[in-house]
C-alpha cells in the first residue's frame, strides 16, 4: 500500500505537463519522501543476499555508512562548479563576483533574459536587485536617461528559521538579508518584497547584459551603461562577450553623462 501511494504521488508531480501547473510541480519538493520507501527497500533487498550470521553486522555497517554520507556536505570549489543550463558568460561573471566583490555589497541587475528569475542571481552569492522593466519603458517613452528607477529584491529572500539560542529558534530579518543576518527571537511575518525607487548614482555595482530577446529594454540598459561611463564617476571592473559590470567610484553624486535617446 505504501508503495502504491508513493508511486501515485510521484506521478502527480509530472501532471504539470497536462495543465495542472504549480500544484503538480509542488510535489517535486517531496520526491525525497516519496522515493525513500524504494530506496529503503533496495537496501533491504541488497542485505538479504548476505549470510544470516553476518546480516546484523551488515545492517549496522550500512546504517553508519548512509548516515555518514547524508551528514557530510560535499564542498565543491567555485572554480570546479558548472553552470548547468546557464550560458557561460553570466556564469563566469557570477563566479568573478563571488571572488572580487565584497560580501556585503549589493548588485543591481539591469534587464537581461537570463536575469529575470531571482534564483539565478543567487549564484553570485550577493544580495541582488532586479530592475523593474516598467520604469525602463517609461524612460524610453520620455526619450531620456533617468537617474531614478525601481529595483526589486531578488525573489525568495524570506524569513527563514535560525538558531536564536542552543535550545530555541527565531527568524532572520526579512528584507534584506545578508550572510551575517541577525537572528530575531519569536515569529516573523513573511511579506513579499516590493520594488522601490532608487537613484542609480547611489548604487555602487551595476550588472549589464548585452543581449536580450527584448531589444528595446536591452538597448536602453546599455545606454545607461554608456551614460555611467561617460559621467566619469564610474569604471568598468569586469567585462566579457556578454556581461559588463560597472562600479561607481563615488556614490551620491551626479554619475551620468549628458545623453539623450535618438529619435530615429
Amino acid at each position: 500500500m505504501v508503495a502504491e501511494i508513493a508511486v501515485f504521488l510521484f506521478i502527480i508531480s509530472f501532471l504539470n505537463l497536462l495543465g495542472l501547473g504549480k500544484r503538480a510541480a509542488t510535489h517535486r519538493w517531496f520526491w525525497y519522501i516519496y522515493l525513500c520507501f524504494f530506496f529503503g527497500y533496495a537496501v533491504y533487498f541488497a542485505l538479504s543476499f548476505i549470510k544470516k550470521e553476518w546480516r546484523t553486522y551488515a545492517v549496522y555497517a550500512a546504517s553508519l555508512f548512509l548516515l555518514a554520507g547524508f551528514a557530510y556536505a560535499v564542498y565543491v570549489p567555485s572554480e570546479k562548479q558548472w553552470p548547468g543550463v546557464m550560458d557561460k558568460y553570466n556564469w563566469e561573471s557570477f563566479t568573478w563576483i563571488q571572488k572580487n566583490i565584497p560580501e556585503d555589497a549589493q548588485i543591481f541587475y539591469w534587464y537581461g533574459d537570463a536575469l529575470q528569475q531571482g534564483a539565478v542571481l543567487y549564484n553570485a552569492q550577493h544580495i541582488g536587485y532586479k530592475i523593474n522593466p516598467e520604469y525602463i519603458g517609461k524612460a524610453i517613452q520620455e526619450r531620456r536617461v533617468a537617474r531614478v528607477y525601481a529595483f526589486g529584491l531578488a525573489d525568495s529572500y524570506a524569513a527563514y528559521l535560525c538558531d536564536a539560542t542552543p535550545f530555541s529558534y527565531g527568524y532572520y530579518i526579512v528584507n534584506p538579508k545578508t550572510r551575517n543576518a541577525t537572528c530575531m527571537k519569536g515569529s516573523s511575518v513573511i511579506t513579499p518584497s516590493v520594488p522601490y525607487e532608487r537613484d542609480i548614482c547611489e548604487n555602487e555595482y551595476h550588472y549589464f547584459n548585452a543581449q536580450s530577446s527584448n531589444e528595446p529594454l536591452s538597448q536602453y540598459s546599455l545606454i545607461v551603461r554608456q551614460a555611467l561611463l561617460e559621467g566619469n564617476m564610474s569604471e568598468e571592473i569586469y567585462r566579457n562577450d556578454l556581461v559588463s559590470i560597472i562600479k561607481l567610484k563615488q556614490t551620491g553624486v551626479d554619475c551620468i553623462g549628458n545623453i539623450t535617446l535618438s529619435t530615429a
